[in-house]
């Protein structure tokens, strides 16, 4: 969501901006935390940890004139039911070997793209729209996006099933949006140019990229509004949804269902993301109250709206600024490849930096709300 055009930057600056990205992306500071966690994890002496010993060291068969003294029986059944626990002491390791996965995959993977998109061959989000011809390099990124859609880090590893659930709803939302987008813009003048395999090619990329990546090979600010909504929508949405038909039941470690806990103060006060993003939208047009008068085709809400949500998703969609829609022309006016946001007053933009930095922290406020009850 550049406030100025990325191609003023000289080399230098580029690749500057682009290690300061890979250090605070979520990959990375997921690989950080693993390895941080394998200097925490200590190995106290515990209840298995003494049977263990005793397994290791069983009591002596001791024998007296007319009197024999046998282990306990419950030596055998205790070494028995501890073979069968999980070792704890593949903890440490296991981080470790994950940590390494993970390191790889943010070397091949997420090197190779920021290098494609920031150091000179992907300019800009909007410069996108020069590669829309270039289906080949449309299908190398999409996989690079879907594998980075739902690396949010690795506290709670999901469950065989749920992966499968996770991936099933991935698919069916890039579905659901590739046929709405076909079906109303397939002739539209965001298209226009590509011949049928450029077209199915280029509409799939751009839905693929409307959760996580923000990636553009058409023009937003000339595609319907419905499907600008659906796009809102999928920003939206966290990149752990997922479809579970079989409600899950959450068990303390004591192996007790969890009800009734009592919510903090602050939990209870807390308002959820989306009344949040409403307020923030709010504020946001009142900052700009001016320019919405005065040049509503360009400063709408449903534009605003979704530079917001774009901006809390951490996505970078934007519908640009257009000269030619002013309804008061201004001979000034110069278009320039770089996001609404930078046509805004200086209060939105502190606004929407206020967002971006709530949209990274998503996961402390995504329960927020819950003491609202609605009636």
């Amino acid at each position: 969501m550049s406030t100025v055009e990325m191609e003023v930057f000289s080399n230098t600056q580029l690749i500057i901006m682009t290690v300061l990205m890979l250090l605070g992306g979520e990959v990375l500071t997921s690989i950080l935390g693993l390895y941080l966690s394998s200097f925490k994890i200590s190995k106290p002496e515990t209840k298995e940890s003494r049977v263990s010993s005793v397994c290791q060291n069983p009591p002596k068969h001791t024998s007296f004139p007319g009197l024999e003294i046998e282990k306990p029986i419950n030596v055998d059944v205790e070494c028995n039911i501890n073979s069968l626990d999980d070792d704890h002491s593949l903890k440490p390791n296991s981080i470790k070997f994950l940590a390494w996965v993970a390191l790889g995959y943010f070397s091949v993977v997420h090197i190779t793209a920021s290098t494609f998109s920031n150091c000179g061959f992907v300019p800009t989000n909007e410069n996108m729209v020069a590669f829309k011809k270039n289906s080949g390099l449309l299908l190398i990124l999409i996989p690079q996006i879907l594998l980075g859609n739902t690396e949010m880090g690795y506290g709670h590893l999901l469950s065989f099933s749920h992966s499968c659930l996770l991936a099933v709803t991935v698919l069916g939302f890039i579905l659901v949006e590739f046929i709405i987008f076909c079906s109303m813009e397939w002739s539209s003048g965001a298209l226009d140019g590509l011949n049928s395999n450029q077209k199915l090619i280029g509409a799939l990329f751009q839905v693929v990229n409307s959760r996580h990546t923000g990636e553009s090979v058409v023009d937003l600010s000339i595609i319907s509004p419905a499907i600008l909504v659906l796009f809102v929508v999928m920003m939206y949405l966290p990149p752990y949804t997922s479809f579970m038909p079989v409600k899950q039941q959450v068990i303390s470690e004591t192996g007790q269902k969890c009800k009734n806990r009592r919510k903090s103060l602050a939990q209870c006060l807390l308002f959820s993301p989306l009344s949040i993003l409403a307020i923030f939208v709010i504020l946001i047009c009142v900052s700009e109250r001016e320019k919405l008068k005065k040049d509503p085709l360009n400063f709408n809400v449903l534009n605003i709206t979704m530079e917001v949500v774009s901006a809390y998703g951490n996505v970078g969609f934007s519908t640009g600024y257009s000269c030619k829609r002013q309804l008061e022309p201004d001979s000034s006016c110069k278009d320039a490849w770089f996001g609404f946001v930078g046509r805004w007053s200086n209060m939105g933009k502190l606004i929407l930096i206020l967002v971006m930095f709530f949209g990274r922290l998503k996961k402390f406020s995504i329960n927020g709300g819950k003491a609202w009850k609605l009636s």
